[in-house]
């Protein structure tokens, strides 16, 4: 977790995107990562409801294991 909090340490090795787990996908975290320049993509994300809110965050993929229903939602 103290990894994916620290952009400073993301920017160092040159991170093209953040895959911080659901619970650290916080409107903050995303906001900082975006204003970074990063990707964002959020992982498990099986709820689709929950993807659909992530998505409004301004995430830029959910991974799931949950594919179609997932993408149903979002549609």
């Amino acid at each position: 977790p103290s990894f994916v909090r620290n952009l400073p340490l993301a920017t160092l090795f040159r991170a093209r995107a953040m895959h911080p787990q659901t619970t650290l996908a916080t409107p903050e975290a995303i906001a900082r990562y975006r204003s970074a320049g990063l990707l964002v993509h959020v992982w498990t994300v099986n709820d689709p409801a929950l993807a659909v809110a992530l998505a409004e965050r301004g995430v830029d993929s959910v991974i799931t294991d949950c594919p179609g229903k997932v993408l149903t939602e979002l549609e």
